[in-house]
């Protein structure tokens, strides 16, 4: 059997041939690659408005009170009673919690008596110091007397001298008499004076110091009321969940107690509105289908997981606050103030080329897109602010960034 041997060159030319084929194809698909794209079809175009980025901000509030205010002790015992779980309105001066501290109350009854026999001892003080006054006063009065009649004595006894009816030896035994008086007149006076101003001063100490341990002893007597916690305002008791004979420690907050019909809105925000929402923005809650105009109390700059919390207040209406809860969320609606409008579009429609970031501009007049160059302000999630007003209210394609296109883009 005879066997055919290929031609050797032929064989060649055959791999020579794929290899040109295989080399052509690779150049013609690496030019069709490279080559720009001027048209696309209509249905495979994503095209996306361009946005206001100071249009209405819309979010989810928490109903809060206005005022809550937390219930503790600050001496501490052991529960005795407490009010009725079933009233959780309660008016201000109700008693919630009623504690029992015998060493408390002993510790107090101790000081009282101390400071009451501390009273009782500057009282029987100042009864002496009163007393000693008052003899010296009489005292000197007696003197004050003695001398009076002697010298009415003296008189009498100088005129019947004269007319020889007495005796000068009795004149004399009266003027000695009344010399004698008038000495002891000066020295009471002297003292009676110098006592005065002594123990005046004395008794306004004495009066002085009873004054402050008679009001250190009413506030004792006050501090015993600490046992019995009443409600300081008018309000609804959040979180009261105590039993008869439990422990309160100084100081634990045991419940709250928030301000009935007054009501404020917290709501949290991204980061980026931060510098766009002041008191003068325009807010508006939803409530039972109304919308309800809120005013801006207090927004707080500290911004955690990327975003801050501000307070809106709520109106007093009696319209729609008898449908509404502690806890409750509410959709809210901000109105930015801000003068500065500046556009938002998705971070996909746009593309970087250098150091310049553009996009396709669309115009549906003439159905085309057109490159533009942009420059983006800041990024928001997956949007961009950009500072180009000029797209204001137009549209923008997003494309295929693994593909080249031509300046201008037609879509059909």
């Amino acid at each position: 059997m005879d066997t055919i041997i290929e031609n050797p060159k032929g064989k060649r030319k055959k791999i020579v041939a794929f290899f040109l084929l295989m080399t052509f194809i690779f150049f013609f698909l690496l030019f069709h690659s490279n080559k720009s794209i001027s048209s696309i079809p209509y249905e495979k175009a994503k095209i996306i408005a361009v946005t206001n980025s100071h249009s209405a901000i819309t979010s989810i509030g928490t109903i809060r009170p206005m005022k809550s205010i937390k219930l503790s002790s600050d001496i501490g015992g052991r529960v005795k009673s407490f009010i009725n779980r079933q009233h959780t309105l309660v008016e201000k001066g109700d008693v919630i919690l009623e504690l029992e501290n015998y060493d408390y109350t002993l510790k107090l009854t101790e000081k009282m008596a101390q400071i009451s026999e501390q009273i009782s001892n500057l009282e029987n003080m100042r009864l002496n110091l009163r007393r000693e006054l008052t003899s010296s006063k009489l005292s000197l009065e007696d003197a004050l007397y003695n001398v009076d009649v002697l010298e009415r004595e003296l008189d009498q006894k100088l005129r019947l001298l004269e007319k020889n009816l007495s005796q000068k030896s009795d004149v004399e035994d009266i003027k000695s008499n009344l010399t004698r008086w008038k000495e002891k007149q000066g020295v009471l006076t002297n003292y009676y004076q110098s006592q005065h101003n002594q123990i005046t001063h004395q008794l306004k100490q004495i009066g002085e110091t009873v004054e402050i341990l008679n009001s250190l002893l009413l506030k004792l007597q006050e501090s015993e009321q600490q046992l019995l916690i009443r409600a300081p305002i008018t309000g609804n008791l959040v979180g009261f969940d105590v039993e008869s004979g439990q422990q309160i420690l100084p100081k634990e907050e045991f419940a709250s107690l928030d301000m009935v019909g007054e009501y404020l809105i917290e709501v949290e925000l991204n980061e980026f509105y931060l510098e766009r929402i002041n008191k003068e923005t325009r807010a508006t809650a939803k409530i039972d289908n109304k919308n309800i105009n809120l005013k801006i109390l207090k927004i707080f700059p500290l911004i955690k997981q990327g975003k801050f919390k501000m307070h809106l207040e709520m109106p007093n209406t009696d319209e729609w606050q008898g449908n509404i809860k502690v806890g409750q969320s509410v959709e809210i609606e901000l109105a930015n103030s801000d003068k500065n409008i500046l556009p938002t579009l998705p971070a996909e429609a746009t593309f970087q080329k250098g150091d310049t970031t553009f996009v396709y501009l669309h115009s549906d007049k003439q159905s085309k897109a057109i490159r533009t160059p942009i420059l983006i302000k800041e990024r928001i999630g997956d949007r961009v602010v950009i500072d180009a007003p000029m797209v204001l209210g137009k549209s923008v394609v997003i494309l295929d960034w693994n593909k080249k296109y031509k300046e201008e883009l037609y879509i059909e």
